[in-house]
């Protein structure tokens, strides 16, 4: 599925961009997904995220097929309120 093909340098910093493998967190419907185990473009400098398009289409038709295996997991929702001093 993934290709061979080298990330070109990173769009932000210009630091050099390895293939890794990742999280992939979206909402789709309301729902909250992780997807583990992602070919992505990871910035050495930055760690700004790079996805192939083909890795892309393959996460729609993951997330869109009812029968592909998924585990439940608890997420901590903490509700951001900083201290005023």
């Amino acid at each position: 599925m993934m290709s061979n093909e080298a990330y070109a340098d990173c769009y932000f910093c210009g630091g050099p961009v390895d293939a890794c493998r990742m999280y992939y967190e979206t909402r789709r419907g309301g729902q909250f997904y992780i997807l583990e185990d992602v070919p992505t473009g990871c910035c050495r400098q930055c760690d700004e995220r790079y996805y192939m398009a083909e890795v892309l289409k393959e996460v729609d038709r993951l997330l869109a097929d009812p029968t592909t295996p998924a585990k439940r997991v608890e997420v901590p929702l903490i509700h951001f309120q900083p201290k005023v001093a």
